[in-house]
C-alpha cells in the first residue's frame, strides 16, 4: 500500500535548504531503482524537471542523488525523451568534469541510459 510520499518529497526539493534537497533526492533516487511503477509515479508527479534543476546544485551529494534518479528514470524509453526535453543532457555533460569520482561514475551511467535514444545520442556527442 502506497503512502503518497512522492509529491511531498518533490516539494522538499524546491527548498533552499540543501539538507532537505539531499534527503528528498536521496529517497527519490532509491525509489527510482525500485521498479517501473515508482519510476512512472515520479515522472507523472513532475519529478524530472525538479531533478534536472538539482543537477546544478553546489552540493555534490545533492547533484549525485539527482543524477542517480535521472539515470534510473532513463531506463524507461518514454522518460529518455522527457529527460532530454527537460534540458538534462548539457548539465550532465558538465558534471563529467567534476573532481568527484563517485559523481562522474553516476553521470556516465545516466548518459549511458540516455544514449539508448537516438536523439539523445546526437546531443551527447
Amino acid at each position: 500500500r502506497e503512502a503518497g510520499a512522492i509529491a511531498p518529497l518533490l516539494s522538499l526539493m524546491d527548498s533552499r535548504n540543501e539538507l532537505h534537497q539531499h534527503r528528498a533526492s536521496s529517497v527519490l533516487a532509491k525509489l527510482a531503482v525500485s521498479g517501473e511503477q515508482s519510476k512512472m509515479e515520479i515522472t507523472e508527479a513532475g519529478g524530472i524537471p525538479k531533478l534536472v534543476a538539482l543537477l546544478r546544485s553546489s552540493d555534490d551529494a545533492v547533484a549525485c542523488n539527482a543524477v542517480s534518479a535521472l539515470g534510473n528514470l532513463a531506463l524507461i524509453q518514454k522518460n529518455q525523451q522527457a529527460i532530454r526535453e527537460a534540458g538534462a543532457i548539457p548539465p550532465l555533460i558538465s558534471l563529467l568534469r567534476s573532481s568527484n569520482p563517485s559523481l562522474t561514475e553516476k553521470v556516465a551511467g545516466a548518459l549511458c541510459n540516455l544514449a539508448y535514444n537516438d536523439q539523445n545520442q546526437d546531443i551527447i556527442r
